[in-house]
């Protein structure tokens, strides 16, 4: 039995997970979807006009796995199977592989009729038709996620004895569970191109400019420099999610203070903890003395931030995402510009100025959040000019 859950996040919106129960093992299991909704369903009946669509796909997933006849033990012959779409029901009954029910979602879009599809069908060929169809119609990401889970299943399925057509190991036609020598699937990537970024004396106008259209948008934008933030973390910011600490082995910064006491001994370090783009994995950054600044102008208490109101936006006063951009990309040009700001220009100018600065890409990677370093090392290997094994 699978029952929709919720859990609240530090943003106030709730994570959709599956709770997963097995009557037979008496086992149970958690499966996070990775999907997000603006309240807990379980408790509330009526669903919000944005959370339709979002709902309405888990509980048409939930509901068909549910219906689905659960294999009665252990012992149930495999070799039965001879198309993808029940081998991975059969895998996600069996509680395996269970996330790539992303897969078994975009297979079923891609075949028109909506039917299973043989294994007999799935050769070479076959892999390529499908992964150019998704290069066409998905990001690059979602393409890289779903020909590393095709690869997956296609491994499960000839080391479970299935023959998989047209797919050989060592130059033979697969008829054991080896997958030694299995052909690799390939994904074409795009040239990595140059980060859109501001030059220091750029940021420079934008810091100095007295021509403002919006205040609160020109500090969000240069908070998001200062710190590397996403724009959906700057304006979902609130004062409960900034931590602060004493470091007593340093000198305290007039900008830093939380009180007179805590200033004579160390100095007042200002934390975020985020999540991961589109995870529940958590990461933490150092805030520097020019984005404590801006904080401290939103504060309250003008020594501190511990006052505040834990559950209020940092950036109550920013308009909606399009009127944000509009004010964003006027004050740009009244400042001197000649190209369109926006947030991810922040977040780029955040990344060049610290490869400019010589930082690893360990620290740089860490400092924005960012799991796969390729970009950023592909970036920095073209700016620095010291030898990569500081990398």
């Amino acid at each position: 039995m699978i029952t929709i859950r919720y859990r609240k996040l530090a943003s106030g919106k709730y994570s959709v997970f599956l709770d997963c129960f097995d009557e037979t093992t008496k086992e149970r299991t958690y499966e996070f979807l990775k999907k997000y909704v603006t309240w807990d369903y379980s408790q509330k009946q009526a669903i919000a006009l944005e959370d339709k669509e979002t709902m309405q796909s888990i509980f048409s997933s939930v509901d068909e796995r549910n219906k689905k006849h659960t294999l009665n033990d252990s012992t149930e012959n495999v070799n039965k199977i001879t198309s993808i779409l029940a081998f991975i029901e059969y895998l996600h009954n069996k509680d395996i592989a269970t996330y790539t029910v992303t897969l078994y979602k975009y297979l079923k879009i891609y075949n028109p009729t909506g039917k299973d599809i043989p294994f007999t069908k799935i050769d070479e060929e076959w892999i390529q038709r499908f992964i150019d169809y998704c290069k066409l119609n998905y990001s690059l990401s979602q393409v890289t996620i779903l020909h590393s889970q095709l690869h997956l299943i296609i491994r499960k399925a000839i080391e479970n004895g299935l023959t998989v057509n047209g797919l050989s190991v060592n130059g033979n036609i697969l008829t054991a569970k080896t997958v030694d020598g299995l052909k690799q699937l390939t994904v074409s990537h795009p040239p990595r191109q140059e980060p859109n970024y501001l030059s220091k004396n750029e940021i420079e106008l934008l810091e100095n400019s007295t021509v403002v259209p919006n205040v609160s948008v020109k500090d969000a934008f240069l908070f998001s420099y200062y710190t590397g933030l996403h724009w959906k973390d700057v304006k979902e910011l609130t004062w409960g999610k900034i931590q602060l600490t004493v470091n007593r082995s340093k000198t305290v910064n007039s900008l830093e203070t939380v009180n007179e006491s805590e200033s004579v001994n160390g100095k007042t370090v200002y934390s975020l903890t985020l999540l991961h783009l589109k995870s529940e994995d958590s990461y933490t950054i150092e805030l520097n003395t020019k984005a404590i600044a801006i904080l401290l102008q939103y504060s309250k208490d003008k020594n501190g931030l511990s006052n505040n109101n834990k559950e209020a936006l940092v950036f109550d006063k920013l308009p909606n995402k399009p009127n944000t951009h509009t004010k964003l990309r006027l004050w740009g040009y009244q400042a001197g510009l000649k190209q369109d700001l926006s947030f991810s220009m922040a977040r780029d100018s955040f990344m060049m100025q610290s490869i400019l600065q010589n930082e690893s890409v360990n620290t740089i990677c860490k400092d924005l959040g960012i799991r796969n370093k390729d970009r950023v090392k592909f970036i920095s290997e073209k700016h620095k000019s010291y030898d990569n094994s500081t990398i």
